[in-house]
């Protein structure tokens, strides 16, 4: 994804559709409404229009204590696109895991706390998810297969 894409909105939100499956996902979400995929539906949407808004900001933003630009933003998302295979064997590029931990992290706040602006809390837990990853992801496997000991 060129640099060039942070001037230009449509191909910018283009290319954010493609990386989180956003039609395919949408077309799931709503052929299986439940309160749950509802729940989870309003996340997903939250996580993008949170990203676009990190990825288009023109100053600074607060972000974990941290000062971060949308370049700052924009040089993490390129570390997370990854590539897979689907079923057809056409190669795709994603930041699943990326919305999986951000998305994750969110959800559990949201169980666990109050979250007063939560297109903020958002985007504090899409940069957490950059910067450390789906370390996150791994411990709470690791946990609940092995228990507070286990590693994988």
């Amino acid at each position: 994804m060129p640099s060039w894409y942070l001037k230009d909105t449509y191909r910018l939100n283009t290319a954010i559709r493609i990386l989180i499956n956003y039609d395919n996902r949408m077309k799931w979400y709503n052929s299986n409404k439940t309160d749950m995929t509802e729940f989870k539906q309003s996340i997903f949407l939250l996580f993008y229009n949170a990203l676009i808004d990190m990825l288009l900001s023109e100053s600074p933003m607060k972000l974990i204590g941290n000062s971060v630009t949308s370049a700052m933003v924009f040089n993490k998302l390129l570390e997370h696109i990854s590539e897979g295979v689907d079923l057809d064997g056409n190669i795709y590029l994603s930041i699943d895991d990326l919305l999986d931990t951000a998305t994750g992290d969110f959800e559990v706040a949201c169980n666990n706390n109050d979250i007063k602006n939560h297109l903020q809390y958002m985007k504090s837990c899409i940069w957490n998810a950059m910067l450390v990853g789906n370390i996150g992801v791994h411990a709470r496997i690791g946990y609940e297969y092995f228990g507070k000991a286990g590693m994988l």
